[in-house]
């Protein structure tokens, strides 16, 4: 009996081992810096369960507080990953008590031809209102990006 009861905990695990998996991505471009580990499931669409991202902008005209920027799963605002393309949104606006501002990175990439690795590009938007007396400031950035799906 032990043998079996053996036998079914070792399967117990390789299953849930196997049922996850992680997206990893990056940027290290002359104004931006930028990546992004996130742990998914595998089936139903691969949920993304967490999220570790950084980006940093090396660009005075964009206001300190928003030049790094740290998400989490929650700053999510759109994921799809399939054998194809790996596209993901992610969304954070200014903390705190100054005007509104927000910091959105888009990565869109492809599979590069092997199972795990998907080139493309991102782009940055900074969205910076600086006081309520002036005009909104928007800083765009844009870049190539490389991923790696597990």
């Amino acid at each position: 009996m032990r043998p079996i009861l053996a036998f079914f905990a070792l399967l117990a695990s390789t299953v849930l081992a196997s049922a996850s998996g992680g997206i990893d991505c990056a940027a290290n471009d002359t104004a931006v810096e930028f990546s992004l580990h996130a742990g998914i499931t595998r089936g139903m669409g691969s949920p993304i369960f967490a999220l570790d991202a950084r980006v940093a902008v090396n660009d005075r005209a964009v206001s300190n507080d928003l030049r790094s920027t740290d998400f989490k799963a929650e700053h999510v605002a759109q994921y799809w990953l399939d054998d194809k393309d790996l596209r993901l949104v992610v969304y954070r606006e200014r903390a705190g008590d100054k005007p509104h501002g927000y910091v959105e990175l888009v990565i869109y990439s492809r599979a590069a031809g092997d199972e795990i690795s998907y080139d493309g590009t991102y782009e940055l938007t900074i969205y910076d209102v600086v006081s309520d007396n002036s005009d909104p400031r928007e800083a765009k950035f844009a870049g190539k990006v490389g991923c790696s799906v597990e």
